[in-house]
C-alpha cells in the first residue's frame, strides 16, 4: 500500500483541478461565468441520472478515457519521427476533456450543447465503444507502433550530443 506521502503532487488530479481545466475546455470568447453555470448544471444532471457526486463520476469517467503516453515530434535525420513520451496526469486529463468536447459538439442537436455533452458522456458510461475511446485507443496503438523510436527520447530534452 502507498501512503499518501509518498505520492508526488503531479501524480495526482483533484476534483478542483478537474473544475479548473473542465470549465476552461469549455469556455469561449470569455464567458467563463456561463461556462461554470453550465458545469454545475452538468454535474447537477449527473447527480440526478446515477445518483453520485457529478465531479467524482466525471473523474473516474475521464480516468478511463485519457491517454496514458504521448507522441512527441522530432525531426532526426531529416524524417520526422514520433516520439512515445510519459505524459503528465493534468495534460492527460486535459487531452480528454478536449476529445469529449470535440466529440459532444459533433452531434449538437435541437437541445443544445448541454444536452449533448450530457448525451456523450451518457454515451460514454454504457458504451465502452465509443469515439473518445476509439480517439484513445487509436493514440495508443500509434504510440504502440512507434515503439523502436523510443531510442530517440534523449535527443527530445538534450539535443543531438556528440562526442569525439
Amino acid at each position: 500500500m502507498v501512503h499518501l506521502s509518498q505520492i508526488k503532487r503531479t501524480d495526482v488530479f483533484s476534483k478542483r483541478d478537474l473544475i479548473a481545466c473542465f470549465i476552461g475546455s469549455i469556455t469561449k470568447r470569455g464567458k467563463k461565468q456561463k461556462s461554470a453555470r453550465f458545469f454545475n448544471y452538468l454535474c447537477y444532471a449527473i447527480a440526478r441520472t446515477y445518483g453520485v457526486d457529478g465531479v467524482r463520476f466525471l473523474q473516474i469517467l475521464l480516468d478511463n478515457t485519457r491517454p496514458k503516453i504521448f507522441l512527441s515530434s522530432k525531426k532526426i535525420a531529416g524524417v520526422i519521427h514520433k516520439i512515445p513520451t510519459p505524459i503528465s496526469v493534468r495534460k492527460s486529463y486535459s487531452m480528454a476533456i478536449h476529445w469529449l468536447i470535440v466529440s459532444a459538439s459533433k452531434r449538437v442537436a435541437a437541445g443544445g450543447f448541454e444536452q449533448a455533452l450530457l448525451g456523450e458522456i451518457n454515451d460514454l458510461y454504457k458504451n465502452p465503444s465509443n469515439s473518445v475511446i476509439k480517439k484513445r485507443d487509436e493514440f495508443h496503438k500509434l504510440a504502440y507502433l512507434n515503439k523502436p523510436f523510443l531510442r530517440y527520447y534523449k535527443f527530445l530534452k538534450y539535443g543531438f550530443i556528440f562526442s569525439f
